[in-house]
């Protein structure tokens, strides 16, 4: 593996469960449509109207936007050999000080390190959105 898979890979390892949003607006159109159909159902239905139709409207809003929202590690891996390189010198203003040989020599210069991860995972956001 090179620098980049290594890099790509610690990311992988240190945020499993971390989620990256990969649309802010999926997540607002599937609140909208939740609240739409609340309401409608309210105006109709009465009280019971707004339980159905909010109910309905939420599984029709997460039927329609439950991708938006995808795992870390699924995210990089899906990353182009270019975007992964972008992202790769991103990441480095954080590593820039790590020396390492190999990506075992990397997670366990970086396991330890709180502040280091938290500097990762902040460089990994602002590198989605911009």
């Amino acid at each position: 593996m090179g620098r980049v898979d290594d890099v790509i890979e610690l990311c992988c390892e240190l945020f499993p469960y971390e989620e990256i949003r990969t649309t802010l607006n999926g997540a607002v159109a599937g609140g909208g449509i939740a609240g739409t159909a609340a309401t409608l159902g309210a105006i109709f239905f009465g009280p019971p109207g707004l339980l159905v139709g909010g109910t309905l409207g939420g599984l029709l809003g997460f039927g329609m936007y439950r991708d938006t929202f995808k795992p870390l590690p699924q995210v990089l891996m899906e990353l182009s050999p270019q975007q992964k390189k972008e992202l790769f010198h991103h990441l480095m203003e954080v590593l820039k000080n790590k020396q390492w040989t190999d990506y075992v020599h990397l997670l366990s210069l970086v396991s330890g390190q709180p502040n280091v991860k938290k500097q990762l995972l902040k460089a990994i956001r602002q590198f989605f959105k911009e």
